[in-house]
């Protein structure tokens, strides 16, 4: 009987979901119910696909670091955490995972842990909160304090000079819905003084942008609501490329709307996707481009490191500790 190990996961589904899976050295896309990775699967009479060559390229690259990392976190939630007993996902055991009702031990102690928690309490947290790779996790360690200090809209200038005109931010949220027919949410949502509109994707360990899964309601959704709006904006993209980066172009077709500005933040060592997003940037209008950008976490973090203030900076050095490995 055929066999092929699986990987990692790429989309999630209902009742099954894609992972991609090696076989005799070749890469491919296995839709399945939910798998452990790792793991030697029999195929029997299930069907392989073929996987988009740019993502192995960059599911290899990333593959590398990305066991360091979970190792890094499971040392995390047993040194500093002081945690022993692993989470369950799935029926699974993980030893980055937290147990149940010590989800919110994942936001840092601290300053502003009251903070933390009266956001954490208001927003929809993802079922993988308790994770320690979670990246809704690490968005609100990363944002709050910035937030609760009002210098959140300086690190933006400073990163990037020419995204922002405005003095002021307004109306900041977490897990924002702006169109309630097309659902993209976004992980940190703001407005400026100048009508600006400012939208951020926060990613960490995912392995991509998230592949389109291949069902009927994601082909309409291609063609009653991206087909035109990749049409409007002058980006010439078949549908094979949009669903290989499906969360990236989403978020990308957003910069094409007025005055809207679209980040996606991550560390120094995800690379990989700062290659995935300055590619896309190469197929999109000039106007488009200049709405799009990229900011490197581990920048603002040694930034806030030279500050005065004690509490941010022990927050951040707390950051560090906890996401920044050397990998």
């Amino acid at each position: 009987m055929a066999k092929c190990k699986v990987l990692m996961k790429i989309a999630s589904g209902t009742k099954t979901s894609s992972y991609m899976v090696e076989q005799d050295g070749k890469y491919f896309k296995l839709n399945v119910p939910n798998m452990i990775e790792g793991n030697e699967i029999e195929l029997k009479e299930l069907k392989l696909e073929d996987l988009n060559p740019n993502w192995i390229e960059r599911y290899k690259k990333w593959n590398r670091k990305r066991a360091t990392l979970l190792a890094h976190l499971e040392d995390y939630k047993q040194g500093t955490l002081k945690i022993e007993v692993s989470g369950v996902w799935r029926c699974n055991e993980y030893a980055h995972i937290l147990p149940v009702g010590q989800e919110k031990r994942n936001l840092i102690d601290g300053a502003f842990s009251d903070a933390l928690n009266k956001m954490a309490d208001s927003i929809p947290l993802h079922p993988s909160f308790g994770h320690l790779n979670s990246s809704q996790a690490m968005c609100l360690n990363f944002m709050v304090p910035l937030l609760e200090r009002g210098i959140l809209l300086e690190y933006i200038k400073k990163s990037c000079p020419d995204a922002v005109r405005g003095a002021k931010l307004e109306e900041p949220t977490f897990e924002k819905i702006v169109d309630e027919n097309e659902r993209t949410q976004f992980d940190f949502y703001c407005t400026t003084d100048t009508e600006e509109i400012l939208s951020f994707e926060f990613k960490y360990s995912e392995p991509d942008f998230s592949v389109m899964k291949d069902d009927e309601r994601h082909q309409e959704k291609f063609e009653t609501i991206y087909k035109d709006r990749l049409a409007k904006h002058g980006i010439s993209i078949d549908k094979e490329t949009f669903a290989a980066d499906y969360q990236l172009w989403r978020n990308i077709l957003y910069a094409g709307t007025h005055q809207h500005t679209v980040f996606f933040v991550f560390p120094k060592f995800r690379e990989d996707l700062k290659e995935a997003v300055e590619a896309a940037k190469k197929k999109c209008p000039a106007e488009i481009k200049q709405r799009i950008h990229c900011i490197c976490i581990d920048d603002w973090v040694e930034a806030v490191l030279k500050s005065d203030d004690t509490a941010l900076k022990e927050h951040y050095e707390a950051f560090k500790k906890k996401y920044l490995p050397k990998l």
